[in-house]
């Protein structure tokens, strides 16, 4: 009897602790552990509640952010928001030996520019309220300090400038920092430098909240989300949830949103990793017209590079990346790719041999597919395409470059083997013609008839004696 009674009573503690659960947000979570000075460190924690008076959605937001003790230097920013055009973002920067709270700024931007102080009117009818702000000693590693921000969005979700959903399962949002940066002065609408462009650790990365998860269902307003030491992603992925937005609400995004971006990838994508591996294979193929149809599909191919880079100067007009140099590099070394190509092949039809020039043509032309490669990963390591996206592009292009070597040696084979036959061929021939045996049927020239005229008479004449 008292253990059936036992049995029920715990049976009911868990099923109203599920309740509770169920009803109660557990804070989503997503942080960077960086182990060295030159890797991001941060953590932020999210929970949302329903607003009764308007209907929508407040969100609650703590963000924390580590750096050393003795550091005026840097600053470090996250924002609702898969770009930085239309993002919500919350900018946390100061002194820690000033004896001054850490500095919030509420920023916005139109684009890839300065971002600019959000202003009550800018919010839609929402409205934005920094609930806590300190600089944190005793929790943090020695020689460190950790700038802790809490604030709460109310209406949120009437952000006009980019979709924040309480419903979604996948929000996105971005993150940044500059590790470098030093102030001159710290107020709200100081000047930013730039964050590095690489994407992950290097400067800059997206993340996904599970805000279903993270919405409260109860009456009562939610405490102040917390930052769970240890925990790197809870209810959060690096990665987006196509699935749960729908794949044709991420392919929408993806050609509505940075259009010329997209563009200038789709073009060097296609000509670096469709148009010049044709040209090869064109090359190759044994074809009596391989030549013309290696050419056409070559220049095509410039052609295609060229637009590519002129739309890709439009998006950032200053030349101050990795990516931008190696490009206009790469673009430099095809021209004079094209000239090698051309003086090949005039030499080639008068002498019938490679030159020094055949050779230079085929190896620049193999090293400026294998830069191409780096800088098309480069470039979208700088957008910050996940890395399941970018590892299955390294995978096709490594298969694509094993496979043209494949081919070409395949190739080569086959024309060493005909071009040994044919050598064999054309020595059978001469043999044949310097050793001929005539046939019985040829008509033999008799001793006599091989005599000279003057010795036929003079036997005649003998004879005739």
């Amino acid at each position: 009897m008292q253990f059936t009674f036992n049995a029920h009573f715990y049976c009911l503690s868990l099923l109203f602790f599920n309740l509770i659960r169920s009803c109660v947000a557990e804070p989503a979570q997503f942080c960077k552990f960086g182990r060295n000075s030159d890797e991001a460190n941060f953590c932020s924690s999210f929970t949302v509640h329903r607003n009764e008076s308007t209907s929508e959605h407040n969100v609650y937001l703590t963000f924390s952010h580590m750096r050393p003790i003795n550091s005026a230097k840097g600053w470090s920013a996250i924002g609702f928001g898969e770009e930085m055009k239309g993002a919500l973002m919350v900018i946390v920067y100061g002194n820690p030996a000033s004896g001054e709270s850490p500095v919030v700024s509420v920023r916005a931007s139109h684009g890839h520019s300065q971002p600019v102080l959000v202003t009550p009117h800018d919010l839609g009818g929402g409205d934005l309220r920094v609930l806590r702000s300190d600089w944190k000693i005793n929790d943090s590693p020695a020689g460190t300090v950790t700038a802790i921000v809490s604030l709460v969005c109310y209406s949120c979700t009437k952000w006009p400038a980019t979709r924040i959903s309480a419903t979604s399962t996948s929000q996105p949002l971005i993150w940044a920092w500059n590790a470098d940066q030093e102030f001159d002065v710290f107020t709200y609408d100081a000047h930013l430098k730039m964050h590095k462009h690489h994407a992950g650790n290097g400067g800059w990365g997206r993340f996904y909240i599970d805000m279903d998860h993270a919405t409260s269902k109860v009456a009562q307003l939610p405490s102040v989300p917390y930052i769970r030491p240890g925990v790197a992603m809870l209810a959060a992925s690096e990665e987006p949830n196509f699935l749960a937005g729908g794949i044709i609400t991420a392919i929408k995004d993806w050609t509505t949103k940075n259009r010329a971006l997209h563009i200038h990838g789709a073009l060097m994508t296609s000509a670096f990793l469709i148009l010049l591996p044709s040209g090869i294979v064109a090359m190759r193929s044994g074809s009596a017209k391989s030549f013309k149809y290696h050419w056409i599909i070559q220049l095509t191919a410039v052609t295609v590079i060229l637009a590519g880079m002129s739309v890709g100067l439009t998006i950032q007009k200053r030349i101050n990346t990795t990516h931008q140099v190696l490009g206009l590099i790469i673009v430099g070394v095809l021209i004079v790719q094209s000239y090698l190509g051309y003086k090949h092949h005039m030499d080639f039809v008068k002498i019938r041999r490679r030159t020094w020039i055949s050779h230079s043509h085929i190896w620049t032309g193999r090293s400026v597919m294998v830069a191409a490669g780096s800088n098309l990963l480069l470039g979208m390591s700088m957008q910050g395409y996940s890395r399941i996206t970018m590892s299955s592009a390294a995978i096709f292009m490594l298969l694509e470059i094993v496979g043209l070597g494949i081919f070409v040696w395949h190739r080569a084979r086959i024309a060493a083997s005909r071009h040994l036959a044919s050598q064999e061929t054309e020595q059978s021939s001469q043999s044949h013609h310097y050793f001929t045996i005539a046939d019985d049927s040829d008509d033999e020239v008799s001793e006599t008839e091989k005599e000279s005229p003057s010795q036929k008479n003079s036997m005649e004449s003998c004879s005739l004696k």
